[in-house]
């Protein structure tokens, strides 16, 4: 990272602020409520919550932000190094993050920050399952590191990913049970 781009601790504190809240005012006393976790803040309706209990927010599938930091990426990987588009591209995110601009950056630190900045700018926008198959990487918020996907160790035991596939008796019966043995195989072969 350049000397102009502030700490990961800074940057994850203030986008922690801005999409997370950890208290709210009462509804009936307007107290603050104080929460012992981070709740998710996008796409939170405090008139729904407070009046019509109908929220007018629309799920977007796309943002300018996304599409940004799509190009940053992918021209960074085309021509070996970022462009002034993608450094701008990806100044406008974090200019609008109240973060300070990047300065020179390698293509691999480039491609990182980029990875970083679609890390918490669509974060629960389900983008970032389809960035760790796309990239093979997986962001470790322990040591700030992007680490392999394939094997990536997370503390969750294998066999909770492999469930069985039942069917009700009388289509056992009815020879689905080899249907089903094929699916198992299927399954546990795509997870190993």
């Amino acid at each position: 990272m350049s000397s102009s781009t502030p700490s990961r601790r800074a940057t994850n504190a203030y986008r922690r602020s801005s999409s997370f809240y950890t208290s709210y005012p009462s509804i009936k006393t307007n107290a603050p409520v104080v929460f012992k976790n981070h709740y998710i803040y996008k796409w939170f309706d405090s008139t729904a919550i407070r009046n019509t209990a109908k929220a007018d927010l629309n799920y977007t599938l796309y943002r300018l932000a996304d599409v940004y930091l799509l190009y940053a990426e992918a021209s960074n990987r085309a021509e070996g190094s970022p462009n002034v588009n993608a450094i701008n591209y990806v100044n406008a995110i974090r200019q609008r993050a109240n973060l300070a601009p990047l300065g020179a950056l390698s293509q691999t630190a480039f491609e990182q920050e980029v990875w970083l900045q679609r890390y918490f700018e669509l974060c629960f926008e389900n983008k970032m399952w389809f960035d760790m198959i796309r990239t093979l990487k997986v962001h470790n918020d322990v040591t700030g590191n992007w680490d392999d996907f394939v094997g990536h160790k997370n503390g969750i035991q294998r066999h909770l990913h492999r469930q069985p596939i039942t069917l009700p008796a009388a289509q056992k019966r009815n020879g689905y049970q080899s249907e089903i043995a094929a699916q198992q195989s299927r399954v546990l072969n795509i997870h190993d």
